[in-house]
């Protein structure tokens, strides 16, 4: 669900414009940590003074991507759950426990996610206003919080396993569940540049035409 989300969400986003300062693309990012409140707000509003089709495309996209991300909350936030609760019983004494509470946190990285999409998506609008000093702050702590405490748990997970792996301490019978994950991300990787290709082509045609 996550690789399936994560892909619709990559699509979508190939249609991110705005008009600040020049036409340009952008990404979810650049709306997670824009450099001030006053440059959210431009490039949201921007997208509102390109050509009416481009900026029709673009919102709707914008749009699109943030209410496709509450799909790929629980998906991503459980998985990195379920890898911290599985490392946890791994281990003995602090380590049960220090996993674990990375395990319990990425419920308050999902909360975040989820106001952070809120507040997004009340923020796309022609006449958006610029937030207070106090709000932007609020939010831009918020949104390193929520990345630094899914990438934490996700990140500590996966050495704490390849220490496992590469010491034997592993059971034989889980390897094929690394094989399933490992087909499943090739398969959306390869799915994910057939896409690419055929979006290229498409616009490729539309201009010759």
């Amino acid at each position: 669900m996550a690789l399936a989300t994560t892909l619709m969400m990559s699509f979508q986003s190939r249609n991110f414009l705005t008009r600040y300062r020049s036409i340009r693309k952008f990404s979810i990012l650049d709306l997670e940590f824009p450099s001030s409140a006053q440059d959210l707000v431009k490039i949201i509003g921007g997208m509102y003074r390109l050509p009416k089709i481009e900026s029709e495309k673009s919102i709707r996209s914008l749009r699109n991507s943030l209410y496709i991300d509450f799909a790929f909350m629980p998906a991503i936030y459980g998985s990195v759950f379920l890898l911290c609760m599985h490392v946890s019983e791994k281990f003995s004494w602090i380590g049960v426990s220090v996993f674990a509470v990375f395990a319990w946190f990425q419920g308050l990285s999902w909360i975040f996610d989820i106001i952070e999409n809120i507040y997004l998506l009340q923020k796309i609008k022609p006449d958006a206003v610029q937030s207070s000093a106090l709000v932007h702050e609020l939010y831009r702590y918020m949104v390193i919080a929520k990345w630094a405490i899914a990438l934490f748990g996700g990140v500590c997970s996966l050495m704490a396993l390849l220490y496992f792996w590469t010491t034997g301490i592993f059971d034989s019978h889980n390897l094929k569940y690394f094989l399933y994950i490992l087909a499943e991300v090739v398969s959306f990787l390869i799915v994910g540049n057939l896409l690419n290709k055929k979006k290229v082509i498409s616009e490729t045609s539309s201009v010759a035409n």
